[in-house]
């Protein structure tokens, strides 16, 4: 199972728990949705990479968008605008509309594969990993993180797994987590857990010390913390710790009443997520981690 279809099939476990309310939150996700096929983002228009999140909501609830995508998808067909993340996202987003019948092209066709590797490759730095800024000497475990995800959901190999496990290696900080730049200190959480996933990806041995990081992130009265020292809790840290966790195999159950609080202050009645307690502003973004949370603690 690729990294992007193993976060849709946990997020769905989410309904388990919402019952009812599940109906809430695709009534919101479609509400989301504008004319032209994208969704909004933190403003009114559209947004590829928060149209990744609402079909990746939409699909883990078991519903479909209002609109058809066929023209938005078709507007960033030369890609030429768009930065690492939004080329990846471009590439997640084809990947999942491929289960509905939208008339929109996907990755079968060999040149077509072909054009999306040299654009991930135009991101490949000095030392053999994947970096969000071309040309860099290191690459970070989110550059890694998304190389790998948009390869696999493009049904090509990885071209050079030694060279993103050696990048990953110099990526891990002294106190056990994993960073986003060579030389930290200190981890971070969102980054720690990308970088389990793919050692487990790549059938590499999980560190015991990184797993141990990622619970002392974890604050008994809410979720988890950023990174050490972190002033809140927050829903993607939160997202992506239980993810990883329950991905590597750990028992959640320890973790699932106290996790089950925190994320219910973060939710809205009309369906959907915050990120922190200090921002009241929803959008699908957070609403799929909201949804990641719930489903992990579901397994």
């Amino acid at each position: 199972m690729t990294i992007k279809k193993a976060m849709i099939s946990a997020a769905s476990n989410a309904r388990t728990i919402l019952g009812d309310s599940s109906s809430l939150v695709i009534n919101y996700v479609k509400s989301h949705q504008n004319s032209d096929g994208g969704f909004k983002g933190r403003f009114d228009r559209s947004d590829l990479y928060y149209t990744m999140f609402g079909i990746d909501c939409l699909s883990s609830l078991g519903s479909t968008p209002n609109f058809p995508l066929y023209n938005y998808v078709k507007s960033y067909e030369s890609l030429s605008s768009l930065d690492f993340v939004h080329i990846c996202s471009y590439i997640q987003l084809i990947s999942s509309l491929s289960k509905y019948d939208l008339n929109i092209e996907g990755f079968d066709n060999p040149e077509r594969r072909e054009f999306f590797r040299k654009k991930i490759e135009e991101y490949l730095s000095a030392d053999g990993g994947y970096n969000v800024v071309k040309d860099s000497k290191t690459g970070s475990v989110y550059g890694c993180f998304l190389a790998v995800s948009a390869y696999e959901e493009l049904n090509l190999p990885i071209p050079n797994v030694d060279g993103i496990l050696e990048c990953l290696n110099k990526l891990k900080t002294k106190d056990g987590g994993f960073s986003n730049e060579v030389g930290l200190q200190r981890g971070i959480t969102t980054a720690t857990s990308a970088a389990l996933i793919l050692l487990k990806k790549f059938n590499q041995q999980i560190p015991v010390q990184s797993i141990d990081w990622i619970l002392d992130m974890f604050n008994m009265t809410c979720g988890f913390l950023a990174f050490s020292g972190a002033p809140l809790t927050d829903l993607l840290s939160t997202a992506t710790a239980l993810h990883c966790l329950g991905e590597v195999g750990c028992d959640l159950d320890i973790l699932k009443e106290d996790c089950l609080d925190f994320i219910n202050t973060l939710w809205s009645d009309e369906g959907a997520f915050c990120g922190n307690w200090g921002d009241d502003k929803t959008d699908v973004e957070y609403t799929f981690y909201g949804l990641l949370s719930i489903g992990n603690l579901c397994r």
